[in-house]
């Protein structure tokens, strides 16, 4: 059932990525700029109070590995999307591993929590 959860997941990551591909909100735009600017050392406008460094940084990575042009920053979009669909399995897991230790973890079944999630 996982699997065709991820898939659907990826699937779903596709087809808005194919509906979306020529538009790209303001908010992106910012985080690709941002994304540009720490490649090349421009910290004034990096280092800023509004935008989370976060996704920043991860865009960044990915424009640093690919180097996409204009048309190619959603591939990078849909390669952090995909990126962080592992982060989340890594996280979904480790907490339920920490449940079957004993520690503070989910009070439902594993199995339903990895469902959910």
């Amino acid at each position: 059932m996982r699997v065709v959860l991820r898939f659907i997941a990826v699937l779903l990551a596709l087809v808005q990525t194919s509906n979306g591909r020529f538009y790209m909100d303001p908010d992106g735009t910012a985080y690709a700029d941002i994304a540009r600017a720490w490649l090349c050392g421009d910290w004034g406008l990096a280092l800023n109070g509004y935008w989370s460094p976060l996704y920043s940084w991860l865009l960044a990575l990915i424009y640093g590995v690919v180097q996409p042009g204009p048309a190619g920053q959603i591939i990078a979009t849909l390669t952090g999307f995909l990126f962080l669909l592992v982060a989340w399995e890594w996280l979904l897991a480790e907490w339920l591993l920490a449940e079957w230790e004993g520690a503070a973890g989910p009070a439902t079944h594993p199995r339903l929590v990895m469902l959910a999630g």
